[in-house]
């Protein structure tokens, strides 16, 4: 039983390297889940730049044409004013020239209504008035035709210069175009290969969660089969202690009625007259293989029992805490939480009795025992350092040192949760134990 247990602790312990590593793969595992997660949001949010970016661009790109538009429109409108203005020039000469006309045969009808007298004298005013005028006229005309077109070339100049300008804007947008469609381009398929790595990097996501989902099955299935085995473990422990605690009691009451019948005996031997030395030669001496066989014995009770050479010990508990160990010496107490829950020990006491002393030890407030741990409440003068809170250390206080130790546990309420009785035997009792 015993090769047994040992054998479970190690395949226990195997366990729980392997649930530490299983662990530290997932922990692995989470990191670069992590690892990737910001990898994909980097990568999301370099394609909302470009995206951004791309919108910018675009929107460049219609404020270019629209203003590419606004200048050829301006061209346009600029050459149908010149063609407005030669055609206005146009209709001015001609009009002057009707006038000129219209002038001339109006002087010409005067002239010819004129006495015959009078021809002469006008014919020569006529012909200066005419000739003033056509020179005037034709001065004003020389004039107006040199203004219009002086004007209109210098209009003509600036509007060819406005044009060049406007013609090389339009290039420089054009090449600027090409350049914006080609990094335009070249970002849509950098868009592209970046979906395609977020669709590949999600997938390889799911692919490991599933195998951490995988293996966290796998532990918790490896978990829950050694939890199963120790708790058979420990239902079986219990049941051999509880055989063992019964073969102790009935060990210490066949032991009272040896000692009543060697009372009985030894008070017949001396009613008879008989010597203790003979009814002892006669009595048969224990074998060398007795002691041995008897050896094995207390130290099995020392494993199931916690007791050492010499020392009858007997412990019972009414809940999930009991009294592991009191030492004979009066240096310590432990108490042991076997349950699968946390307790609190807030005001429990611990009340040791000896053959002449009694202590009582109160925990303090905040004190709390985990599931399958033990407390150790040593002396004062026991030299250990207090280490809440597996180690705590009386004040002014020592535990008693006797050959026969009560020691109870009281809960809050003051009801007895756990109790260890312990008795140091003679040497006589300790010699009729090795030859039970």
């Amino acid at each position: 039983m015993y090769n047994l247990l040992l054998k479970k602790e190690k395949e226990l312990a195997s366990a729980e390297k392997q649930a530490k590593t299983s662990d530290i793969l997932n922990q692995d595992l989470q990191k670069r889940l992590s690892s990737l997660s910001a990898e994909n949001r980097r990568l999301e949010n370099q394609l909302r730049d470009a995206l951004a970016e791309n919108e910018d661009l675009s929107k460049q790109l219609a404020a270019i044409k629209k203003k590419l538009d606004d200048e050829t429109l301006n061209r346009v409108d600029l050459e149908n004013r010149l063609q407005s203005a030669r055609e206005e020039l146009a209709f001015k000469e001609t009009v002057y020239q009707r006038e000129i006309t219209e002038t001339r045969h109006v002087k010409e009808t005067e002239i010819s209504e004129l006495n015959s007298q009078l021809a002469e004298s006008y014919e020569q005013k006529l012909a200066d008035t005419l000739s003033e005028l056509r020179e005037s006229y034709e001065t004003q005309l020389r004039m107006n035709k040199d203004e219009i077109e002086t004007l209109y070339e210098t209009k003509i100049a600036d509007l060819q210069k406005k044009l060049d300008r406007t013609s090389d804007f339009s290039n420089s947008y054009r090449d600027e175009l090409r350049t914006l469609r080609t990094k335009v381009d070249s970002l849509s398929s950098k868009n592209n290969s970046l979906e395609s790595t977020n669709i590949s990097l999600l997938n390889r996501i799911k692919d490991l969660e599933k195998m951490l989902e995988q293996e966290r099955d796998w532990h918790a299935d490896a978990l829950n089969a050694k939890e199963e085995e120790l708790r058979n473990l420990r239902n079986e422990m219990e049941q051999q202690l509880t055989e063992y605690r019964e073969l102790l009691d009935i060990k210490v009451a066949l032991d009272m009625e040896i000692a009543a019948y060697r009372k009985l005996l030894e008070g017949e031997e001396l009613r008879l007259n008989i010597s203790p030395s003979s009814s002892r030669a006669s009595s048969p001496q224990p074998s060398r293989s007795t002691p041995i066989r008897s050896h094995k014995r207390r130290r099995i009770l020392t494993d199931s029992e916690r007791t050492s050479s010499g020392i009858q010990t007997s412990a019972k508990s009414s809940g999930e805490i009991d009294i592991s160990d009191h030492d004979m010496q009066g240096k310590f107490v432990k108490i042991h939480n076997k349950g699968k829950q946390e307790i609190s020990l807030g005001s429990w006491q611990l009340v040791q009795k000896g053959e002449s002393a009694e202590v009582t030890y109160k925990f303090p407030r905040a004190t709390v025992i985990k599931p399958n741990a033990t407390i150790t409440i040593w002396s004062s003068n026991s030299g250990v350092s207090a280490n809440p809170p597996q180690n705590l250390v009386m004040k002014n206080q020592s535990w008693c040192s006797s050959s026969s130790l009560l020691t109870t546990l009281l809960n809050s309420s003051g009801e007895e949760a756990a109790s260890r009785e312990s008795l140091k035997v003679s040497e006589s009792s300790e010699i009729h134990h090795m030859e039970e």
